[in-house]
């Protein structure tokens, strides 16, 4: 039986996975395609697949349509594996938004100590960029609470969903499948800026001239609202990954409708 690409499309008549393989192939070709900006293109003409699907016999059938259910279970979970990484982007954005008001209010208290001198770069009564004089906030905690629990949700969606692919390209030895997989990189860089940005902010706090309890509020306080996050505790448990594969090995059962949801939850819910 052939496995690529290659050896697949040398063949005058397909097996019931070949078949299953060529719509597996396709659709990664269709993604890389639409992902270089190009016109989509069919690796093979829709009449050559109807032509094969006609001659299957009935068993044969039966593992083909174990591919398509993968391939619905990729357009579905790739779609949704991007959403969780565009989210954790936009909440990464709002961080570094939430920092650039303190960061401006203390380049400005420095820039007034510069001018006048060590204590005039008090401003209005505050003075300070994350806990004003009276112990006010200048950034709202829940909301930053709210932020870093949907970044560590969606961080470990795009975790688990990488998990699926890889064990599933394991599998079924194709390499390929691995291009539908999350850029992890992209997220911890964007969570690393946040984070530098937030130390920038540490530096000018310590920097500036200011009472030491509010000097000491405020670093705290920063620690509280902007610690680093930390991929290594994003770990998914071994006994969930392995009943994960076993589905998978099980003749693609993670991928049948009733089953896709109990092979997610495995891979992407947090305890």
């Amino acid at each position: 039986m052939a496995t690529t690409l290659k050896a697949i499309m040398k063949k005058t008549r397909w097996t019931g996975e070949e078949t299953g393989r060529m719509l597996i192939f396709s659709l990664i070709d269709h993604f890389k395609r639409a992902n270089a900006g190009l016109p989509a293109k069919p690796i093979v003409k829709p009449e050559v697949m109807l032509a094969m699907l006609r001659d299957l016999p009935q068993d044969e059938g039966w593992t083909y349509s174990r591919f398509f259910n993968l391939n619905n279970w990729l357009l579905k979970y790739y779609s949704v594996a991007v959403m969780h990484c565009e989210r954790f982007k936009l909440y990464a954005t709002r961080c570094l938004m939430a920092l650039y008001g303190p960061l401006s209010a203390e380049q400005h208290r420095l820039v007034m100590e510069a001018t006048l001198g060590p204590g005039k770069g008090r401003y209005d009564g505050v003075g300070a960029p994350l806990v004003a004089c009276d112990g006010t906030l200048a950034v709202d905690e829940e909301a930053q609470a709210e932020y870093r629990s949907v970044m560590a949700e969606c961080y470990y969606y795009a975790l688990g969903y990488n998990r699926a692919i890889e064990m599933t390209a394991e599998y079924l030895k194709m390499p390929a499948l691995l291009v539908l997989g999350m850029d992890l990189t992209e997220l911890t860089e964007r969570a690393a800026a946040v984070y530098s940005q937030a130390e920038e902010l540490r530096g000018r706090i310590n920097e500036g001239h200011m009472d030491a309890g509010l000097r000491q509020a405020n670093l705290q306080a920063l620690d509280r609202l902007f610690p680093p996050f930390d991929t290594g505790v994003f770990v998914i448990p071994e006994e969930n990954a392995e009943k994960a594969k076993a589905m998978v090995e099980e003749n693609l059962d993670a991928f049948v409708w009733s089953q896709d949801l109990i092979f997610m939850e495995l891979l992407t819910k947090r305890g």
